[in-house]
């Protein structure tokens, strides 16, 4: 019980470590399109390589705070509709939303694992001035597929266990 328990604090923790990431990378970009801006206007110096940077943060600042958003429910959600359903239905629903966002997101896990060996076998890099390996963009991606579908699987045992308390 006890690993368990340390394997849980540390996955939490990765989650965790991956919400401070995505704060930094938007503070991060603000900051160099800032930069470039006054650079380009002021200046007439822009800062050659913040477009392909930013392009590359705004992949991964999504995935990465995909499954810290859903550990605390504040992912995309449509609560009109569960709002007018019977009491007795809200848990049904959380369940079945838990059950498919888990799968989707296992699915493009896999899908995504795949292209990531792929690409990096391959030796394929993006395209721009300064071209950087894309399985490392992937697999960032995938990363934050992985937590997200552990999050949705989580979500989904919790509404099992809540539920049983309940009948």
């Amino acid at each position: 019980m006890r690993q368990r328990a340390w394997f849980v604090s540390v996955y939490d923790a990765v989650v965790s470590i991956c919400a401070v990431i995505v704060g930094v990378l938007i503070l991060t970009t603000v900051v160099l399109v800032t930069s470039d801006v006054v650079g380009r206007y002021f200046f007439d110096a822009p800062i050659g390589w913040v477009f392909e940077v930013t392009e590359h943060i705004l992949v991964c600042v999504p995935f990465l705070g995909m499954a810290w958003l859903a550990r605390r429910g504040e992912h995309v959600r449509i609560e009109i509709v569960v709002q007018r359903l019977p009491d007795r239905w809200h848990w049904r629903v959380d369940l079945i939303a838990a059950l498919l966002s888990a799968l989707a997101c296992g699915i493009a896990t896999y899908y995504g694992f795949a292209a990531t060996v792929d690409h990096f076998s391959r030796g394929i890099v993006t395209y721009g001035i300064y071209p950087i390996p894309k399985f490392i963009l992937i697999a960032i991606v995938t990363f934050g597929l992985g937590l997200t579908t552990i999050e949705f699987t989580r979500k989904a045992v919790t509404v099992c266990r809540n539920a049983r308390r309940i009948a």
